[in-house]
């Protein structure tokens, strides 16, 4: 690629990318009876239809956009109905807020994991899931985390495939 310098200004630019109608990759004009140049011909006719009707549609969606601007008139003065201002409405008293009832020890669900895992055997992951309605990856994690904050927890396969985790 050769470079053009500007010997007033010292810059140098790219020339400028020509396009040419170039045929296949041994003809670099399109050669007749040449099926490969046929074929890029067929393609560059076909961009130019495609062009040309997005650009129709371009220019339609254009259209229907101003005439749509067009009938959105702004209202007449004569049209416009003063109402009256009307007084704010004032607000009821918000009532005082009933307290929490306690939960029950065990009934929430890091108590119920705790309480399956502490059993003699352990609990299968099936089971912690049965009984919080997690799914399987949620129990994992929760299990790592418990794991992390210094619960210890033996975690075995049974033959059979099911996981069980035990606190130890």
């Amino acid at each position: 690629m050769k470079k053009i310098t500007n010997t007033r200004t010292l810059t140098t630019k790219a020339p400028k990318a020509t396009t040419l109608s170039a045929g296949c990759r041994e003809h670099p004009v399109p050669y007749p009876g040449c099926p490969d140049c046929e074929a890029e011909a067929t393609r560059q006719e076909q961009m130019k239809a495609d062009q040309a009707k997005l650009k129709a549609g371009d220019q339609k969606r254009k259209a229907s956009v101003k005439a749509a601007k067009a009938t959105k008139a702004a209202p007449s003065k004569a049209a416009e109905v003063v109402t009256p201002a009307k007084a704010k409405a004032t607000k009821a008293p918000k009532a005082a807020k009933v307290a929490k009832e306690p939960k029950a020890a065990g009934t929430s669900k890091k108590d119920q994991v705790l309480a399956l895992i502490s059993r003699k055997n352990g609990a299968t992951l099936d089971e912690i899931m049965t009984a919080t309605d997690w799914q399987k990856h949620t129990v994992r994690g929760f299990i790592a985390i418990l794991g992390k904050k210094g619960t210890k927890i033996e975690s075995t396969r049974s033959e059979a495939g099911a996981r069980t985790y035990k606190a130890a």
